[in-house]
């Protein structure tokens, strides 16, 4: 699988390829060069994915890869499903000291979903399972720590998919040191 070869989308419907299902303890990253899942690290205790967590192809994040996305889907998604997706909102957050941003959106083709429209109309509060979630992993983490700065709704999350989408561009995708540095 050739991840630069899968278009973002639009800023209505993006693509997300998942790369860990809700509920796992697993942190997986797809391995760019070979396209398999490299096992990135097991959480400790029994901390767990709130939902399915991927990127947005054709995006590059301050952090030098994929923008991150929190897919909310009435189901855990099996990794490397390519999945589209609606924007909710975006977390801003600090990690280790840097810019991190975590959009949060919903699997657009789910039945359970495609009338939602913001967080507000779930019948959860996903701000607060997501401060909890990244709590914990400061928590039980040894090298992980995380400020949450603010949460923006869907205009947030579509301006940061936007400037994502501008710098990969701009840039020509990941550069090559940057794919193999884990």
């Amino acid at each position: 699988m050739n991840i630069d070869q899968i278009p973002v989308g639009t800023l209505e419907e993006f693509n997300v390829v998942v790369e860990i299902p809700q509920g796992s303890q697993h942190k997986y990253e797809i391995d760019e060069h070979t396209g398999l899942l490299r096992l990135y690290t097991v959480t400790r205790g029994t901390l767990a994915y709130p939902y399915n967590y991927g990127i947005i192809p054709s995006t590059l994040a301050e952090d030098g890869d994929h923008l991150d996305v929190f897919l909310i889907a009435n189901e855990p998604i099996p990794p490397l499903t390519l999945v589209p997706a609606r924007p909710l909102g975006v977390l801003e957050l600090i990690d280790n000291g840097e810019p991190d941003h975590k959009v949060l959106a919903i699997c657009s083709v789910d039945e359970h979903f495609v009338r939602i429209a913001s967080v507000k109309e779930l019948d959860h509060d996903p701000e607060a399972e997501l401060r909890s979630f990244f709590t914990q992993i400061t928590t039980l983490s040894n090298d992980k720590e995380y400020s949450i700065i603010a949460f923006h709704g869907p205009e947030g999350a579509k301006k940061e998919i936007q400037v994502c989408a501008e710098r990969y561009r701009r840039v020509g995708g990941r550069k090559e040191e940057e794919r193999f540095q884990r």
